[in-house]
């Protein structure tokens, strides 16, 4: 608009609309829990769809028609203006202001229809109904507005052409503001899925206002001397809508130091072939208000559920929010990084290396104390928990030219691991309590349970055996798990669990990425692994028929423990891999013990690419700059540990289940054109 003024105007939008049958989610689902013996339609009469199990029909739900559906209605506005003037009086000075709103609307309708399924009585020729669902209706709005103010100072500048300056200082202040409101029918004829049609005997309305708001100056003060020494100053003072004014501010102050050894004249002379080696360090405090309840200062009341008041039948109830914690504020995170970068000969060789450590202190808890029955208030959270991260990460590359072939190849590794420094908790009553359930000093990642020496051979040896079930070992069979007497008392219980292994989050991540070209050939590998963690197998996996014996099972559960004629109790046992099957199965045969921990180590090779770029003399003729094909496959090929259990399991999943998607694995093909 003018000379150093620059005004900046976005807007953008987005409309979202997504449709699916009702209960889509659970398909596959269903699809897997489906008895595979029953028929699509009872009796095979296309009229009277198959009761197939516990779940619905499959097929029956996978249509909007029959089973209803979902609408997920989404309208997004995002604008922003922004001033920008380089301030002429004053070199290097820049000031910027900025105004911000988002604003976004929901409309989400979920009708569910009236579902029934049948079997098929063939005494009685006749058919029974099983009532999947009932007519219902969910309607919600959801509004939700963003507005941010922001105003930020920027400076940068050189003085005698090697002391280089920079300096930032932002003011920001935003609030989000959510209201929601929903309403809920049944229907006694599922004919129109408007509330206005529902029954109005059992329905319901809820909604809320929330509002929250936060404000911050971040501050930076930078300086380098000929790119050589480096410092940085920072600061945050953050205020959250979370604390009572005394505690609602943080200041939360960062320092990082460099030093460019490589350009120091005398490393010159030493190693002349070395173009870069930097050694860095910094330290910072930051503040987290994240985990807190909001307005824990405060006395107040909450609705709490409905009650019956004499004769004015049923009123809603309020209940006091608990104890109020006028001292409670932000925890803070003490981070110290110290590392270095190295390339030796134009990056025929390079390394870079991260050591951190963050000690987290007044995370929140509950504090652990007695109070008399007839308080009647709880305890409130407090800045009392505090725990340790540490680790580092390490990328090694290299790269180089041979003729007409460029390569580059880079192998990564990281690791990290958390020590509980401080966890609130009841005194111990006794040393094992303490041993088991003290983890002040410990590692987070550490899994406990029961350690199996083996599977019971015969009768003989469960009666043989100390006493595993509660119930004088009458409930097992050849098959079952056999577990360690850890503390030796005889009895196999909660007192014999004992550190099995790690927990589901990796320790160890590591990855290994090659690219080369060769005269308009070009081939990018790269392999992403993880390491350090181990997954409890439990759910459908070890539940003989899924859900208690109410559907299908995995193929696993063939090779299981058996009698030889399944006719004969008194036939010999033929053993296998799982445990003797029962309809619910037996709970210590499903988790918590070494036989479901498993490692879930793996290496997998995420992408495969292999290009190839047309000669220019031949793309030149037909006016186009560059013309490349490519095909390129994702996760091509997994490397781990698929034994007994984890033949079904995912290892990159959490889930120790099977009720998750699984990653694809995609092949694609595909040309750019650029002119």
């Amino acid at each position: 608009m003018a000379k150093g003024l620059n005004v900046e105007l976005r807007l953008s939008g987005r409309f979202d609309n997504r449709k699916k049958p009702y209960n889509g989610d659970n398909l596959f689902r269903s699809a897997q829990m489906a008895i595979p013996t029953y028929s699509m339609y009872a009796n095979d009469n296309s009229d009277y769809w198959g009761a197939v199990g516990d779940m619905a029909n499959p097929v029956h739900v996978s249509g909007s028609d029959d089973s209803g559906y979902e609408d997920r209605l989404r309208r997004e506005f995002n604008s922003s203006l922004a001033v920008t003037w380089q301030l002429p009086w004053v070199k290097g000075l820049m000031a910027k202001a900025l105004v911000a709103y988002d604003y976004t609307n929901k409309e989400w309708k979920t009708w569910r229809k009236d579902l029934s399924e049948y079997t098929y009585d063939y005494a009685n020729e006749e058919y029974i109904e099983k009532v999947i669902n009932t007519a219902h209706l969910e309607s919600k709005l959801e509004n939700y507005d963003k507005p941010t103010y922001q105003f930020s100072m920027n400076y940068n500048n050189t003085f005698a052409g090697k002391h280089n300056i920079g300096a930032m200082l932002v003011w920001e202040m935003y609030n989000d503001k959510k209201n929601w409101v929903t309403g809920t029918r049944d229907f006694a004829i599922g004919l129109i899925p408007d509330l206005d049609y529902g029954d109005k005997t059992n329905q319901e309305a809820s909604g809320k206002t929330q509002e929250t708001a936060h404000a911050g100056l971040v501050g930076r003060l930078n300086y380098d001397f000929s790119n050589r020494y480096l410092v940085e100053f920072n600061f945050r003072y953050d205020g959250t809508y979370k604390f009572r004014a005394g505690n609602r501010w943080g200041f939360f102050p960062g320092v990082s130091l460099g030093w460019r050894v490589s350009e120091e004249a005398f490393f010159k002379k030493l190693l002349p072939d070395m173009d870069n080696l930097k050694i860095r360090a910094s330290y910072a405090k930051v503040g987290d208000e994240g985990d807190f309840d909001a307005f824990q200062y405060l006395d107040g009341y909450t609705s709490h559920g409905s009650y019956i008041m004499g004769s004015n039948g049923v009123t809603s109830g309020m209940t006091t929010v608990g104890m109020a914690n006028p001292w409670l504020t932000w925890y803070e995170s003490k981070i110290m990084n110290i590392g270095f970068e190295a390339s030796y000969h134009r990056g025929l060789i390079s390394v870079e290396f991260d050591w951190f450590r963050r000690n987290r202190s007044g995370l929140p808890a509950t504090r652990v104390g007695s109070l008399p029955t007839i308080f009647g208030e709880s305890m409130p959270q407090e800045n009392l928990n505090s725990d340790i991260n540490t680790g580092f990460e390490i990328v090694v590359g290299h790269k180089n030219r041979i003729g007409n072939f460029n390569y580059n190849v880079s192998a990564n590794f990281s690791t990290t691991r958390i020590k509980y420094d401080y966890v609130e908790r009841a005194a111990s009553t006794n040393m094992y309590d303490n041993w088991r359930n003290n983890t002040n000093g410990r590692y987070k990642d550490i899994r406990w349970g029961k350690k199996v020496i083996g599977q019971f051979a015969s009768f003989e040896e469960i009666l043989n055996s100390p006493v595993q079930d509660k119930d004088g070992n009458r409930s097992l069979m050849p098959g079952d798990l056999k577990f360690e007497d850890y503390n030796g008392d005889g009895i196999i219980d909660d007192n014999d669990t004992q550190p099995l292994g790690h927990g589901a989050t990796p320790r160890m991540y590591y990855g290994l990425n090659m690219s080369g070209e060769y005269k308009g050939f070009d081939l990018t590998v790269f392999f992403q692994g993880a390491a350090g963690h181990d997954i409890y197998v439990s759910g459908d996996i070890l539940d003989p028929f899924i859900q208690q014996g109410l559907g299908n099972g995995l193929a696993i559960m063939t090779d299981r423990w058996h009698r030889e004629d399944p006719t004969d109790p008194y036939s010999k046992w033929i053993p296998g891999y799982m445990p003797a099957a029962r309809v619910a199965g037996v709970a210590d045969n499903r988790s918590g013990n070494s036989w479901s921990l498993h490692n879930a180590s793996y290496l997998r090779l995420k992408t495969l690419e292999l290009g190839y770029t047309l000669p220019k003399v031949l793309t030149k003729k037909a006016a186009i700059d560059r013309v490349r094909f490519y095909i390129n496959c994702n996760n091509l090929l997994t490397f781990t540990k698929r034994d007994g259990l984890m033949k079904n399991v995912d290892p990159e999943s959490n889930s120790s289940g099977v009720r998750y998607y699984p990653q694809m694995k995609t092949y694609n093909f595909g040309v750019n054109v650029t002119f």
